[in-house]
């Protein structure tokens, strides 16, 4: 639960402030005639538009349709949606399709994570850069340790991935029998 929030107004406000502390200069655009777009947060070279949702049950796919709509409109690099209350399935599938990145209000600091970029635009996640197996979106995949499960922030698919560049594997594999290979 989210402290002192108790309306979509209020959300966003939220949402601005704690943007704010984490470095971004943010401005607020939210009201009728918004073209989807409730903040638009600035960092380095980097312009979000930002999408504000809250509801109280799981976001659809309708909100990523009107952010990646404004993208284009205030001509930001990048869309995210950001809620209190979780996304739909078909709006995790339609984020994958348009690189709108999906974060839950408690986890906002991963917004930098998964645009890629740090408060300043500089690329600053340790890792080796890989591509999402389900996707194609990329994944920063740590240099240490052995392979590792990893979920991608854009389709939220599961993956086997290593740091040496190996071919990422299936979370869950299932093996198929061959036609014609069932019992007597």
């Amino acid at each position: 639960m989210i402290p002192n929030v108790k309306t979509g107004l209020d959300f966003e406000r939220y949402c601005f402030e704690q943007l704010q502390k984490r470095g971004w200069n943010v401005r607020h655009i939210g009201a009728v005639g918004d073209f989807g777009c409730d903040l638009l947060a600035t960092t380095g070279k980097s312009v979000v538009a930002i999408q504000c949702k809250y509801y109280s049950k799981s976001v659809g796919p309708k909100c990523v349709q009107e952010v990646f709509a404004s993208l284009h409109y205030h001509r930001a690099t990048h869309a995210a949606v950001v809620c209190n209350s979780g996304f739909t399935a078909a709006c995790r599938k339609l984020a994958a399709a348009t690189n709108v990145a999906l974060v839950e209000a408690d986890n906002l600091g991963s917004l930098t994570e998964r645009l890629g970029v740090d408060a300043d635009g500089i690329r600053r996640t340790p890792g080796v850069k890989r591509a999402c197996i389900h996707c194609r979106q990329p994944i920063r995949v740590p240099l240490e340790g052995k392979p590792l499960r990893l979920r991608c922030t854009f389709c939220w698919e599961e993956g086997i991935y290593d740091r040496d560049g190996g071919e990422p594997l299936p979370a869950k594999r299932s093996i198929k029998k061959p036609p014609g290979a069932g019992g007597l």
